[in-house]
């Protein structure tokens, strides 16, 4: 277990990374984008992120966590976990929306393509070691939510370009 690896100390840097990732905080900063996008009028990027959001939300609460009935694992170190584990929306959502944010600031200013791909990919890294070390999550979870997350972001990205 992953636990038995990283030093105790981690435990409160790993919740405050699960909780940053959860469906309140997420669901603020969907909203908080499609605001600023809106300010901008950038509609095309607002549908793109209100849409694939909603999309992923029903997609792995609806449909996948229903079907596959992964129980959660064993002794948590967070409270109030509900639900089904596998795939993990933390991973799926959290992933679609760092991935577009990145997107959307590539296409704007080139030049830190790398650096904001780099931050999301450490910062969904970040949260998938935490949601395993928290008890949230199993590594199996998280990887499947990750190519959920990643195959939305495609999808969003492919229409992006096409429109």
């Amino acid at each position: 277990m992953i636990r038995t690896v990283l030093p105790r100390e981690f435990a409160p840097v790993a919740k405050l990374s699960y909780f940053s990732g959860n469906a309140p905080v997420a669901g603020s900063l969907v909203f908080i984008s499609l605001m600023v996008l809106g300010r901008y009028h950038r509609w095309r990027e607002m549908k793109a992120i209100a849409f694939s959001t909603l999309f992923i939300l029903i997609l792995i609460d609806r449909v996948l966590k229903p079907f596959f009935d992964v129980a959660r694992p064993d002794n948590p170190l967070v409270l109030h976990l509900s639900g089904h584990s596998f795939p993990s929306g933390h991973a799926a959502g959290n992933l679609l929306l760092y991935f577009l944010w990145s997107y959307f600031l590539a296409t704007k200013r080139p030049t830190l393509r790398g650096l904001s791909y780099g931050v999301a990919i450490a910062l969904m890294i970040l949260m998938g070691i935490s949601s395993v070390y928290v008890g949230a999550h199993w590594v199996s979870d998280v990887l499947a939510g990750y190519c959920v997350g990643y195959a939305i972001y495609a999808v969003t990205v492919r229409y992006l370009e096409r429109s």
